[in-house]
């Protein structure tokens, strides 16, 4: 099976050589490269340029420099449906790729016929490059099929550490693009292969992301004691527009694939018992655990709702 690695980059020339070296030094090289560029102003284009230049005659490199910004989002799915390979990976401007990532992802697709999408561990480099947090997914098994239902209660799958089938992907994720505001690109490519009965996960480490202070995406304090009601609420708002995606998802293409109301209701009641800091409503929430993304999430709710604004 052939494959294309995707990369979107806007104003990235900092990290970036680091980048595209671990993957010119891959085991097994990718026979294609997509990069599309939202607009960059600094040196990302030249740099960019120059790597084509060098290793064009291994990769098949296609360049987009684009004049007007598209945003993160639709900048990522305009380049995957460019691609002309089955296997897609995706790739963030400043992180770093095990010399193994393409090598190993190839096997796993190879020997599960039925594997939509793979979604691996990563590790949290420094921008030394540094690790600062190891298996950051908290995937504990080499290969781990997931259920819609337990795709769900997760609201993080960064699409550095996500390959996938095109053919499979592809047409309904355009065709959600075309008709919402989707609220990012990767939740939905994993949801997509939850839902085809394909989507996997494993506890290997194929990418190293980078923190780098400004990708807000990237939460390291969320477990400690600082994390604060208003950022808690920020995150369940989040696991609400997934499901409100599903939601329409569902609509839109007539499938009935979960009763996802029931956990629109519960990050309601969530929302509304951690504002008021009402500890009994949040205790008495106990009948809808299982629409938590886990227990834990319930018991934090409980500790934080005790204390009130993380004092």
């Amino acid at each position: 099976m052939k494959t294309s690695v995707v990369m979107a980059t806007y104003n990235g020339e900092k990290f970036l050589n680091k980048q595209l070296d671990s993957i010119a030094s891959q085991s097994v090289l990718p026979d294609e490269l997509v990069i599309v560029d939202d607009g960059s102003k600094d040196s990302t284009r030249q740099l960019l340029s120059d790597f084509a230049e060098k290793f064009g005659h291994d990769i098949s490199i296609i360049l987009v420099f684009r004049e007007k910004n598209l945003g993160y989002i639709k900048n990522f799915i305009d380049g995957i449906a460019r691609t002309k390979n089955e296997l897609i990976f995706l790739c963030d401007q400043d992180d770093l790729w095990h010399e193994d990532k393409i090598k190993e992802t190839k096997l796993f697709f190879d020997s599960n016929p039925d594997m939509v999408a793979l979604h691996s561990n990563t590790n949290i480099i420094d921008q030394d490059s540094n690790v600062i947090k190891w298996g950051a997914q908290e995937y504990k098994k080499v290969l781990e099929k997931r259920t819609v239902k337990q795709f769900i209660k997760k609201v993080n799958y960064p699409g550095m550490a996500l390959a996938f089938r095109k053919g499979v992907i592809l047409p309904k994720l355009l065709e959600l693009d075309k008709q919402f505001n989707l609220p990012t690109h990767d939740w939905v490519i994993g949801f997509l292969g939850a839902i085809n009965e394909g989507f996997y996960v494993t506890c290997k480490v194929f990418t190293f992301r980078r923190y780098t202070g400004e990708n807000v995406a990237l939460q390291l304090d969320s477990n400690s004691k600082n994390f604060l009601i208003d950022e808690r609420i920020q995150g369940i708002d989040l696991y609400k527009e997934y499901y409100e995606l599903v939601s329409k998802y569902q609509i839109l293409f007539g499938e009935e694939i979960i009763d996802i109301n029931q956990y629109l209701s519960n990050a309601e009641i969530r929302v509304k018992y951690l504002r008021s800091k009402n500890l009994l409503d949040c205790i008495r929430n106990l009948r809808n655990i299982n629409y938590y993304p886990s227990y834990s999430s319930f018991l934090k709710d409980i500790i934080m709702t005790a204390r009130g604004n993380g004092g």
